[in-house]
């Protein structure tokens, strides 16, 4: 005859059943300390951890790129600023050049041109 094995009793050994006892598994206190944080929760917390770094990084990147934005439109400024000032000084010394220009050897056409070319770079800087 085949003996059988005397049955044991289940004191918190493992159990392949579904069935856990209440008090092994309760929600009463701290939820950290009765199990381990789930799959799910997990990649939810690194997933967020991702994006705070991530919007970080896009919030620095696009600080700096609005700086040098800035430096360079300071700078393009500053040139244009040189480039119209040279223009107006350029001017100026062609004016006078103008204005000065030695007229005893012209002929009469060329006086007159002279002098109608006079009058408008007087009226242009305010001359009178």
């Amino acid at each position: 005859m085949h003996q059988r094995k005397p049955r044991q009793v289940n004191l918190g050994a493992y159990t392949s059943s579904s069935n856990r006892d209440a008090d092994e598994y309760s929600y009463g206190g701290n939820e950290s300390e009765s199990r381990p944080i789930g799959q799910k929760a997990t990649k939810r917390k690194v997933k967020e951890k991702g994006k705070k770094n991530v919007t970080e990084s896009v919030n620095v990147e696009f600080e700096n790129r609005w700086k040098r934005l800035e430096e360079f439109q300071a700078q393009k400024l500053a040139v244009r600023n040189e480039i119209k000032n040279k223009a107006k000084d350029d001017t100026l010394r062609a004016d006078y050049e103008i204005l000065m220009k030695d007229t005893t050897t012209t002929s009469d056409q060329q006086l007159a041109i002279h002098n109608h070319m006079c009058s408008i770079i007087k009226a242009r800087h305010g001359i009178p």
